[in-house]
């Protein structure tokens, strides 16, 4: 999760959900009286997407699961979500 973005620039072809090929970071740019803020760029296979923000957070949106394959459907993720689960709630 990104922490306070700014100056957001989407560039995509509209076919459907983004594939993400590479994330690239800008090096720190300090704004006096604000925050030291980073460019993040997202290259997409139809496009892209940028934006500023001063940093990102990372979290576990369930705990792990053991799969057979190196992917899984939509349905076997949960669905959409937002939620996270805390490192107290994860289990081993």
């Amino acid at each position: 999760m990104f922490d306070n973005i700014s100056e957001l620039r989407i560039d995509l072809e509209p076919h459907g959900a983004p594939i993400i090929m590479g994330v690239t970071r800008s090096e720190p740019v300090t704004i006096p009286d604000y925050a030291t803020t980073w460019q993040w760029l997202f290259d997409c296979m139809d496009g892209e997407i940028s934006f500023r923000a001063t940093g990102y957070r990372q979290f576990t949106r369930r705990s792990p699961v053991l799969v057979a394959a190196q992917s899984f459907h939509a349905a076997e993720r949960g669905g959409i979500s937002f939620a996270h689960v805390t490192p107290e709630e994860t289990v081993a």
